[in-house]
């Protein structure tokens, strides 16, 4: 094989997973080792003062369950024993295209052979009067964790537990205030729709869910539309206005707080894609073997947008990375897979919580419902069918089963013979079908 210099830019989960993931595929081709090593390199940049570590994880680090020297990603050894060079604390300026060539903000100039744009996303600040204030904040970078830890951590005016408000009930919003009221402080939810998780719950997982919370000493303020920060005289968060957006006749309401931790979504990082002239949409347009419109540019994880849709999930973001190790190593006369876009589950990473969903929770149309409840034990569990397949799966309390409904959305398996015995589990089912 040819020499071929990889530069990836962002070493988050998906750059940090290919680069490793192409460095052993070519490590792997010659038997010595050495002479492969000869063949190839690969430059991971980095904007942030660390190598790639796992975001998952952020929270655990936030509730004090984890340090952050943890969930590191790779050692400095392993990088350097994969011929992965890593700049941290780096951020690409410019990029001549013509010239394959980056250029950082340092003014170094670095050459390539293929382009990799692994810039992932960057958290959504909603557009409020006083967004921008002291105390204001996203959750996605360590940053975001070492300034939470100092406020939660920190008496304010004398105040043993401070205050923390979360603007977004889903996933991560929640793992937040759950971490913030393990170091103590006192939370709030403020979510705009009637219940939480709303886009992978239905309603009655979703009250069990809030219960579990409250139960913790996490307050939650629903159908909440925020209308301002409220601040001090020295641009500092005091606290939050909001209106019923349900009954509009009820007046605006202010909670206080000492922050506000926004977990209302992310937007793709593709301010360097666009303008340097690559083809971007709401993400950086990819075909199915993530090249971009552009010759020897290549894009994965959450920066992509592929057939009109944006990625944030772990399980697509991590395909991304090896479909693009097989169109790098696609050899003459091959045919290297692709990416496509496959249904996927949700796991509430949270201590003490049991909690799965799958499938298209929204769609009720012509469809059965297939329910099991057991108030006492706090378990819920609803499978959606038509014609005889599942379309998704809530489970809640005993998630033993997710894999199994999972397994058998994505292969649109026909259920016919055991759809009435479905929620007995996957060892009952098979028993009755091979009686």
């Amino acid at each position: 094989m040819q020499h071929t210099h990889i530069l990836i830019i962002g070493a988050g989960m998906a750059g940090t997973r290919f680069a490793m993931q192409y460095a052993k595929s070519r490590l792997g081709v010659d038997s010595q080792g050495e002479q492969s090593r000869d063949e190839f390199a690969i430059t991971l940049i980095n904007s942030e003062p660390y190598a790639g570590y796992n975001r998952i994880m952020l929270s655990p680090v936030l509730a004090g369950e984890k340090r952050f020297a943890e969930i590191y990603l790779f050692s400095q050894e392993e990088y350097a024993n994969h011929n992965i060079t890593v700049k941290t604390g780096c951020t690409v300026s410019d990029i001549n295209l013509a010239a394959h060539q980056v250029i950082t903000d340092s003014g170094e100039t670095i050459s390539y052979d293929k382009l990799v744009f692994a810039t992932g996303s960057t958290p959504f600040i909603l557009p409020l009067p006083n967004h921008s204030a002291k105390g204001v904040m996203g959750f996605r970078t360590k940053a975001d964790v070492d300034a939470m830890l100092d406020i939660a951590t920190t008496n304010h005016n004398g105040k043993k537990s401070p205050k923390c408000l979360v603007i977004g009930g889903g996933l991560l919003g929640l793992e937040a205030a759950n971490a913030l009221v393990q170091q103590g402080a006192k939370v709030t939810v403020v979510h705009g729709a009637g219940y939480l998780l709303n886009r992978q719950l239905d309603k009655t997982a979703a009250d069990l869910l809030q219960t579990y919370f409250e139960n913790k000493g996490i307050e939650f303020v629903l159908n909440a539309n925020s209308q301002a920060i409220c601040v001090d005289e020295d641009n500092q968060v005091t606290g939050l206005t909001y209106t019923d957006n349900v009954d509009t006749s009820i007046p605006a309401k202010t909670i206080d707080t000492d922050c506000i931790i926004m977990t209302v979504g992310v937007r793709p990082n593709i301010a360097l894609a666009q303008q340097v002239g690559i083809t971007c949409e709401r993400g950086i347009l990819v075909d199915n073997q993530m090249r971009t419109h552009t010759p020897d540019v290549y894009a994965i994880g959450e920066c992509v947008q592929f057939d009109n849709q944006l990625f944030g999930l772990v399980a697509p973001v991590y395909e991304q990375a090896n479909i693009l190790l097989h169109t790098l190593n696609e050899q003459p006369g091959s045919t290297s897979p692709v990416f496509s876009i496959q249904p996927t589950a949700t796991k509430l990473k949270v201590s003490g919580v049991a909690l799965f969903s799958a499938g298209d929770i929204d769609v009720s149309h012509d469809c059965e419902q297939l329910i099991y409840q057991d108030p006492s034990h706090s378990i819920y569990q609803k499978i959606t069918v038509k014609d005889n397949r599942i379309l998704s799966a809530v489970l809640y309390g005993d998630v033993q089963e997710g894999s199994w409904f999972f397994e058998m959305i994505q292969n649109q398996q026909d259920i016919s013979a055991i759809k009435d015995k479905l929620l007995f589990g996957k060892a009952f089912c098979e028993e009755l079908l091979a009686g």
